[in-house]
């Protein structure tokens, strides 16, 4: 032998371990569970003979024979000898092959291989078995490269000791094909299956261990090829060799996960699901196969119940699986990202957000440590179903990136190309509006892939096509070539199935109306509702009845586009519950398009006098802007959706229902089939029933558009027409104003895209006061307005300028009404509106009122407690840590809130003395930095019968739209997410004050403000009386003493919270002439806001 091929093969040995002396043995915990061995005193070439005879067909009893053995064998011959090695080597065998104990098999190796190499050499036989144990092991585990060099190792030996009738041989090149096909390396595993096949031919073998192994090997090859019906065959006659052995239990998990496989792909559903599930029921039973493969099994049943639109029967399966995986494999295993993407993709289809971001940013993990040993379709599966998460949760930018990375890996190979196109379209529905051009292309890119693949009627391929058009609409209305091209397909698909009929019409209604054909988008609209009406489905039901309520409204038909208005708001509350599947589900639009519907319906009402009824609508808006930070609960929304339509309406809406809703059974299992039939995985029978429902429900649709018509024109003719009054009363408004007091002036804000609505309620009277906007110029301003805060410049004009468009009408009316208290229920971005700090030209809106946000009562009636006087515990961090900037201002907070200790405070404010107790306002205790936990705060929540205020001063990021993402920084550095927050109990807090918020400086422009009061919403639905929170961090000792001064006068005067805060900030606005520093600016005292109940 070479000095070459000497050193190769002690590299490649080395893969297993490092070279030297053998540590002694230790044997492997399998072996303390043994029961005792009758006969253990045979000798022992007599007890080897009796582990070869059941090592095949009893690996549990060979096991048993071996731990019970080695010890007599070291004892016998050595610790360093060979016949101690190859028992140890061969106790290793089963454990990887049959018990899936790849750690303890792996010590067995690393003891026997030095001893190996140094007696027999680097190309001994035993050598060979080394390199093949450790192939499977890698190979098992997900680690692609170390695998192929183990098998690569194992044949070069075994080509020079190719074992009788070169059965060792065939075996290595079996395995080798393995690793080489999940690289899908299809040459080199072709090449390894020939030679294995000529040695299966040369012995004149066609049942036996080998021939079952090659058609294995073929079966996974032709599914990785895309020829299904040649991997079918190759299982079936899997199955028929296995069943043939002569000796053992059949392996056939395998050969059945293959077959249901190759099913599926088939389009044979029903029987796919029926083998795996067969599968599953083997590798689980007491007497089952000795090589379960029950990961196989239960991740292949997984997948295929998820996209047969059963992820709810999914789910057990893809638990147990990811059990099954950590146990066998670990939690780091490349092989755990296939398992992991598989369970969160479950919880995708069930609308579970958080659990489905949980584990793609597992597998994301292990993918980062072992992307080499992930195959090419995982990892564009796992990408793509990252980014469809991230996008769910609000993350353009990292789903935009996950995405990319998916288009990246798939690039232009040719068995990838429906994992492309899925990619495309996945990654054009994250595009923002103000970038179609960009989307444009990945559609047409994303067309061009399905058409080379689908026929011309497929419903995925008219679905692109469509939102082809949709984007056409936005960026270049006049030139639509997806629009006609959609409606083209329509009509040339006699059964297209009505989703995509409603989007369609809805396209082309949409189209009519930007060519100023009212008519035509009427009546499209009509033919819209009549396909959406079809399904009987919250969605697209919603949309339709609110498009036609807007053309109704056009029309001048107000009461009748006020009560589709409310349907779609009922068929939008509805959809809480209707979570399926990533297509449905995570339109980037569906947020922002429900709340443009409560504004409007609201504003109609308000239009129409119908004040009551608009404010329940505005409450509905709030719980739903609030949704993903105040986690409301299903009793709330079935309560404000229970009263929602008026008794005329509840009678009206009646008729409609009985003459022209559709049977809701059939409009469910056309959705159902028209899902399925989107991914081509429809059943022979499911199709023909499919067919059939598209032909009926074709005629009764075209009768349906007739009867809404007639419907809409009868119903003109009765239906009341609304009143239009600047003077309104409202029950709602009086029972708030007798909550607040009678010093209360109420103003209530709505914004729409061109129209500003004040609803103004004083105990003089109430009043609608109107002004035409553009929302994105008014955003603007406000962000302009606030940057100038931020950068301490003169804001008096700006001032004055809001005040006059905002508030004039309402300081007014409060004079008039000599109100002392403004209670605000700002809308849009109003709510990033410092409104204390707008000017009348003499002075600040603070100077003359005590402010507060708006609440709803939860407890009518309910006196709040009373605490006399007040005591504290305050949080707070101030020293950097994690990544976040030290808040020194913090301290200083702390130390003149509190008068009492404060655990973990290092830097001392000048309101502390040197032990750090504090001299503050109000008694009680502290806890900074690393005393500030997560455990800390549960602890003081659990009894707060001991205080009456929480003070917290941290970091604060609120994301719009995101409880995952939105928290406050803990003093250990960790993030204390608003989902863990609604999971605190603040009952009995009469004053939380969350000083330090950053919330309102430059969001204005682009949000709405929904979490300007996440936090708030939350701590006040969780219990708390009074919140106080700040629109931004004024990190300066200002903030200081505008809470000692607040807290002082809360204590000692027993003055309601918001005339405390604003005598307060009165106190900053004069602080020129009364302290050394100049405070005046709003800067320092505009940002803190009053929210909760006042009674």
């Amino acid at each position: 032998m070479t000095v070459q091929r000497i050193c190769a093969a002690i590299l490649a040995i080395m893969s297993l371990g490092m070279l030297g002396t053998s540590e002694a043995l230790e044997l492997p915990a399998i072996c303390r569970d043994q029961a005792p061995l009758d006969g253990k005193s045979a000798p022992i070439a007599e007890l080897r003979q009796r582990v070869e005879s059941v090592g095949e067909t009893d690996p549990n009893e060979a096991v048993r024979i071996l731990c019970a053995t080695i010890p007599r064998v070291e004892a016998e011959y050595g610790g360093d000898s060979l016949e101690l090695a190859q028992w140890a080597q061969n106790l290793a065998t089963p454990l990887i092959a049959y018990l899936d104990k790849f750690s303890e098999a792996r010590a067995l190796l690393e003891f026997a291989q030095p001893i190996l190499l140094r007696q027999l050499g680097p190309d001994a036989p035993e050598i060979a078995e080394l390199h093949v144990a450790g192939g499977w092991m890698t190979l098992r585990q997900g680690r692609l490269a170390e695998s192929r060099a183990n098998w690569q190792a194992a044949l070069r030996i075994r080509e020079l000791v190719p074992g009788e009738n070169k059965i060792e041989l065939q075996k290595v090149l079996v395995g080798l094909s393995q690793v080489e096909l999940t690289q899908r390396d299809f040459a080199a595993a072709r090449t390894s299956l020939d030679r294995a096949q000529a040695i299966l031919s040369e012995n004149n073998e066609s049942v036996s261990e080998a021939a079952a192994a090659i058609e294995n090997a073929l079966a996974n090859i032709s599914m990785l090829e895309e020829q299904y019906g040649e991997a079918r065959a190759h299982a079936e006659r899997l199955l028929e060799i296995e069943q043939q052995l002569p000796y053992g239990p059949a392996q056939l998990v395998p050969a059945h996960v293959l077959l249901g496989r190759a099913l599926e792909q088939l389009d044979e559903f029903d029987d796919a699901e029926e083998t795996l599930r067969r599968a599953v029921e083997l590798a689980e039973s007491n007497d089952g196969p000795l090589q379960r493969h029950h990961l196989a099994a239960l991740t292949q049943l997984t997948s295929l119940l998820n996209s047969r639109g059963k992820p709810r029967a999914a789910l057990p399966f893809a638990t147990s699986a990811l059990k099954v995986a950590e146990t066998e494999l670990g939690r780091e295993a490349p092989t755990l990202v296939k398992v992991l993407d598989t369970l969160a993709g479950v919880h995708l289809a069930l609308g579970e957000l958080p659990p489905a971001l949980h584990y793609y940013l597992r597998a994301d993990s292990i993918v980062r440590q072992h992307r080499d040993d992930v195959g090419k379709q995982a990892l564009v599966q796992h990408y793509r179903g990252l980014g469809v998460v991230y996008a769910a949760v609000g993350e353009r930018a990292l789903a935009d990136a996950s995405l990319a990375t998916a288009l990246e890996i798939a690039a232009d190979e040719a068995t990838l190309s429906m994992e492309r196109a899925a990619t495309l379209l996945a990654r054009a529905r994250t595009i923002p509006e103000d970038d179609d051009a960009r989307a444009q292309q990945l559609l047409e890119r994303a067309r061009d892939l399905f058409a080379s693949r689908l026929p011309a009627g497929h419903p995925t391929l008219l679905r692109v096509v469509n939102e082809l058009c949709t984007v056409e609409l936005r960026a270049h209305p006049d030139t639509t070539p997806g629009c006609d091209a959609a409606d083209r397909m329509l009509r040339s698909i006699r059964t297209a199935d009505p989703g995509v009929r409603y989007a369609v019409y809805d396209n082309a209604s949409r189209r009519a109306e930007l060519n100023r054909d009212s008519a035509g988008a009427y009546d499209l609209a009509v033919r819209a509702l009549a396909a959406a009406e079809s399904l009987g489905t919250p969605e697209p039901t919603w949309q339709a009845q609110f498009r036609l309520a807007r053309l109704l409204n056009q029309r001048g038909e107000a009461s009748l586009a006020i009560l589709f208005g409310k349907q779609a708001l009922l068929q939008i509350e509805h959809l809480r519950t209707w979570f399926r599947g990533e297509e449905r589900r995570l339109e980037q639009s569906f947020l922002v398009d429900k709340i443009a519907t409560y504004r409007t319906v609201s504003d109609w009402l308000m239009q129409a006098g119908r004040i009551d009824e608009a404010l329940q609508v505005l409450d509905l808006l709030k719980a739903e802007e609030l949704y993903d930070f105040a986690l409301r609960d299903a009793h709330d929304r079935d309560n404000a959706t229970n009263e929602l339509l008026t008794s005329l309406e509840t009678d009206v809406w009646s008729t409609y229902t009985s003459v022209l809703r559709a049977n809701a059974t059939v409009g469910s299992e056309l959705d159902r089939l028209a899902w399925l039939a989107e991914s081509d995985r429809l059943t022979p029978a499911e199709r023909r029933h499919y067919g059939q429902l598209l032909v009926g429900q074709a005629a009764a649709e075209s009768a349906r558009a007739l009867r809404i018509r007639e419907f809409v024109r009868d119903q003109s003719k009765g239906y009341p027409r609304p009143a239009t009054a600047r003077l309104v009363s409202a029950e709602r408004l009086s029972r708030d104003l007798q909550r607040y007091g009678a010093d209360a002036a109420l103003g209530v804000y709505l914004l729409t895209k061109s129209q500003l609505r004040l609803i103004i309620a004083t105990g003089q009277g109430q009043s609608v006061h109107e002004l035409t906007i553009d929302l994105a110029t008014l955003r603007r301003e406000i962000g302009l307005y606030l940057d100038a805060i931020a950068a301490r410049r003169d804001v008096s004009a700006m001032s004055r300028r809001l005040y006059d468009e905002f508030v004039r009408p309402l300081d007014e009316a409060a004079q008039r009404a000599g109100a002392k208290l403004l209670v605000l229920w700002p809308d849009d971005a109003l709510r990033y509106l410092p409104f204390g700090a707008l000017h009348d030209g003499e002075h600040y809106l603070v100077e003359k009122y005590a402010l507060e946000l708006y609440s709803v009562d939860r407890q009518p009636g309910a006196a709040l407690r009373s605490y006399s006087p007040p005591t504290v515990r305050g949080l707070g961090l101030t020293q950097a840590i994690a990544g976040f900037d030290a808040l020194p201002a913090v301290a200083e907070e702390l130390c003149s809130v509190i008068r009492g200790p404060i655990a973990g405070l290092s830097a001392h404010g000048t309101e502390c003395a040197a032990n750090a107790t504090g001299k503050g306002a109000l008694a009680g205790e502290g806890y900074a930095d690393a005393a500030f936990t997560e455990a800390r705060l549960t602890d003081l929540l659990s009894d707060p019968g001991r205080f009456s205020v929480l003070h917290i001063g941290t970091h604060f990021s609120l994301r719009p739209g995101n409880a995952m993402r939105s928290y406050l920084v803990l003093g250990d550095g960790s993030r204390l997410t608003l989902d863990r927050i609604n999971a605190l109990n603040f009952t009995g807090i009469g004053l939380a004050t969350l000083s330090g918020c950053q919330t309102g400086m430059g969001g204005a422009v682009l949000d709405d403000g929904r979490e300007v009061e996440g936090l708030n919403a939350i701590v006040l639905r969780k219990g708390a009386a009074r919140v106080i929170a700040s629109l931004w961090r004024v990190e300066d000792e200002s903030t200081a003493l505008l809470m000692r001064s607040m807290y002082t006068d809360f204590a000692s005067k027993g003055d309601d919270v918001a005339v405390a805060l604003q005598s307060a900030q009165r106190s900053l606005l004069n602080s020129a002439a009364t302290t050394p520093h100049n405070y005046s600016h709003p800067y320092y005292w505009a940002g803190f806001v009053v929210s909760g109940s006042r009674r």
